[in-house]
């Protein structure tokens, strides 16, 4: 079944790019980031750790909108060192939580054409640091999403 997004979003009220929120922690799971200390948020074109202030213990939580171009089934998929997770609104597309070095997983969403909340959360304890976020359907081999599909309407 195809899903719509939780509220209508129109391309008028939102702005390019996802929010991101940073946060400095030691944390073997992604923590409930509602727990800590916001460190710094900002607008950010894409899901790239390239604000953070260090290489150890930190995470970021992104949120926005993906521009879904035609209804059908969409996977996801995340590669990340340590853990990360996606979110199509309020239900978890894809879980790679944990620690471990560079890995990726995936998760399968039937959408509907239009705006859809999108969710990314990641922490990274210790050694290599990163995050990649890639979808693909059925016209479209995996690709990194494009900073073109990516929306917010604002820091809150």
């Amino acid at each position: 079944m195809l899903q719509r997004c939780d509220r209508l979003i129109h391309r008028v009220n939102v702005q390019s790019g996802v929010e991101a929120y940073y946060y400095e922690g030691r944390w073997d799971r992604i923590p409930d980031f509602n727990l800590e200390n916001l460190e710094n948020a900002g607008i950010e074109e894409n899901f790239s750790l390239d604000q953070r202030l260090r290489n150890n213990n930190f995470g970021f939580f992104f949120e926005g909108y993906i521009e879904v171009p035609a209804d059908g089934y969409y996977t996801f998929t995340i590669g990340s060192d340590d853990g990360s997770q996606l979110l199509i609104g309020n239900q978890l597309i894809v879980d790679n939580d944990g620690l471990h070095d560079y890995q990726e997983k995936s998760g399968t969403i039937g959408l509907e054409a239009g705006l859809h909340q999108i969710t990314v959360r990641y922490f990274e304890q210790r050694g290599g640091e990163s995050l990649n976020v890639f979808w693909q359907n059925s016209l479209n081999n995996k690709a990194e999403i494009p900073a073109t599909v990516l929306f917010n309407n604002g820091l809150n």
